[in-house]
């Protein structure tokens, strides 16, 4: 990956790609409705929580990655129950907020954060929900097979979301941010490099 943007901070090595301001400009520039800043700040809380929960487990990124979908964070070596806990730690603060959100009568914001949250929750090998399935189930049926049960559930996940974004394009004749998104996802379940 082709970064922009190299800085270090308290021993933390940040990397900015080219795609992360990209995204954020188009983000901003096509907005019609001012949502784009309540979707950053729903990125920044939910990405902000796993670095929270890394911290809290006692360990420390060597290295946190900002793309055009998101953010990577290159640990040490941790169990799988606390992989777990950092992975669920972003989906679960984005529905807190949003709970948090419910109750000030913030709407946007509810919607906003409990989208994140849900979404991130699928069962999708990228997604801190696949992440969290595996790191459950690796200890009980080991590495390979729980690869695999991920992957099938990720497929039988992400097929009808697959088919709800050719929906959404063809219902509003432009809309293709999910279908997008779907197919960037469906990409990294099947053809994601094994390690």
């Amino acid at each position: 990956m082709t970064t922009m943007l190299k800085t270090t901070v308290c021993g933390v090595e940040i990397c900015f790609s080219v795609g992360f301001p990209a995204v954020v400009a188009l983000l901003c520039f096509f907005d019609k409705t001012g949502s784009a800043a309540l979707c950053l700040y729903a990125a920044l809380f939910h990405e902000s929580a796993h670095i929270a929960a890394t911290g809290a487990l006692g360990f420390r990124p060597r290295t946190l990655t900002f793309g055009a979908f998101g953010m990577r964070m290159e640990l040490p070596p941790l169990s799988y129950k606390a992989t777990a806990l950092v992975a669920l730690a972003g989906p679960c603060c984005n529905l807190v907020v949003a709970a948090l959100s419910a109750v000030c009568g913030a709407e946007k914001s509810v919607l906003v954060n409990a989208a994140l949250g849900g979404f991130n929750l699928l069962p999708l090998s990228p997604l801190d929900g696949g992440q969290a399935l595996f790191s459950l189930l690796a200890p009980r049926l080991g590495e390979e097979r729980a690869a695999r049960a991920v992957n099938v559930t990720g497929a039988a996940a992400g097929m009808p979301l697959f088919a709800a974004a050719w929906w959404t394009f063809f219902k509003t004749g432009y809309n293709v941010s999910l279908l997008v998104l779907c197919v960037y996802l469906l990409f990294l379940v099947f053809f994601k490099k094994k390690d």
